[in-house]
């Protein structure tokens, strides 16, 4: 096949001589493969039917014909190590194909699935893209965020960072334990085999994984802590398996509009203003301010443009039209932890510049 075989996905290429449904399994290692194994229903690592019609008229009818096949895997592979795979067509009903225990040998992609988000500092409310690698560049990837179940005895809640005054969500096991990673990660990643943290992902909230070359989802998530596991379908008859999980905190930032050295619930226009800002990104970042009528366009969020355009290019017309956002002069983001200087009366350049 054109493209590789994945830890979710195992790519056939088949050649057919006789019409019929052809029915392919795929096992973790050799083993005794018989015909039971099909008509039971078996699924193993994964299982997938096709059906070979009958050729055109004035072909041979044996004249061999190849044909993919895709089979989605149950369980996500967690090592590259090779599947076994054993074909059975329904007018041979006794010959499975291999007749060797060692089946076919089908190699796995080496380099793991993982995701990103766009942006990459997150939190409730927040609103972002996924951007996946190590994926074949197929459209019928989608994505979901998904708040994985807690193992038993375990519960979840919000606090408070005593440090900080953020909120956060933390996880309490049923001896009072608490720790701030779900704890369903965590048998995961330690390779316990009964924990699939993707499991009971909601399809019908999934987005399609067709931008830059299909590999950005199509649209926006809106980020909760609860939900941070990212996860996806190779194709809508699959199974949904991990990619990753976010960071997305519980504590939005805030933030408090200053005006020579004095808060203000509001601004008039032509003011310079100071935006201080709390439980932002340790690496700081950029503020950009948009219009209210903006705002509302977007369905609630700040732009749905990439960002370069939002940041640094304004719209053909020099203004901010429906659905867009108007950049302002860069400002670099002040915490309000940040030590305050008293410039002279008059002299406080602002950070954002009044739109």
């Amino acid at each position: 096949p054109s493209l590789p075989s994945t830890r979710n996905t195992v790519r056939l290429q088949l050649e057919v001589r006789v019409p019929g449904t052809v029915t392919c399994v795929a096992r973790d290692g050799p083993a005794s493969t018989q015909v039971s194994d099909f008509t039971s229903g078996a699924t193993f690592e994964g299982r997938a039917s096709i059906v070979v019609e009958p050729p055109a008229r004035g072909v041979d009818p044996e004249f061999p014909r190849d044909f993919d096949m895709t089979i989605p895997l149950i369980r996500y592979q967690r090592t590259s190590e090779p599947l076994r795979v054993w074909c059975l067509h329904a007018a041979a009903e006794r010959l499975v194909t291999p007749e060797s225990d060692q089946g076919v040998a089908i190699s796995l992609q080496e380099e793991e699935p993982s995701v990103t988000s766009i942006p990459s500092f997150l939190w409730t409310g927040a609103r972002f893209k996924l951007t996946f690698a190590n994926t074949p560049p197929i459209d019928s990837k989608l994505a979901v965020l998904h708040a994985a179940a807690l193992p038993d005895g375990w519960t979840e809640e919000e606090a408070t960072d005593e440090t900080t005054g953020a909120k956060l969500l933390r996880y309490v096991s049923a001896e009072g334990e608490t720790v701030l990673l779900h704890p369903a990660y965590t048998a995961w990643i330690q390779g316990d085999e009964s924990v699939n943290p993707c499991e009971g992902s909601n399809f019908s909230a999934a987005l399609p994984v067709t931008l830059e070359d299909n590999t950005q989802t199509d649209s926006w998530f809106m980020g909760h802590a609860r939900s941070p596991f990212a996860c996806f379908w190779a194709s809508p008859d699959g199974y949904p398996h991990l990619a990753g999980v976010l960071d997305i905190r519980a504590q939005p930032p805030t933030f408090l509009l200053e005006v020579r050295g004095q808060v203000r619930p509001f601004v008039y226009r032509g003011v310079g203003v100071n935006l201080r800002l709390k439980y932002i990104s340790e690496t700081k970042g950029r503020v950009l301010i948009v219009r209210k009528a903006d705002f509302d366009n977007n369905g609630g969020a700040c732009q749905d443009m990439g960002f370069d355009r939002r940041l640094s290019k304004p719209s053909a017309s020099g203004g901010a039209g429906a659905g867009s956002a108007k950049p302002l002069a860069a400002a670099a983001v002040i915490s309000t932890d940040a030590p305050r200087s008293s410039p002279p009366p008059g002299s406080i350049p602002p950070l954002v510049e009044p739109m």
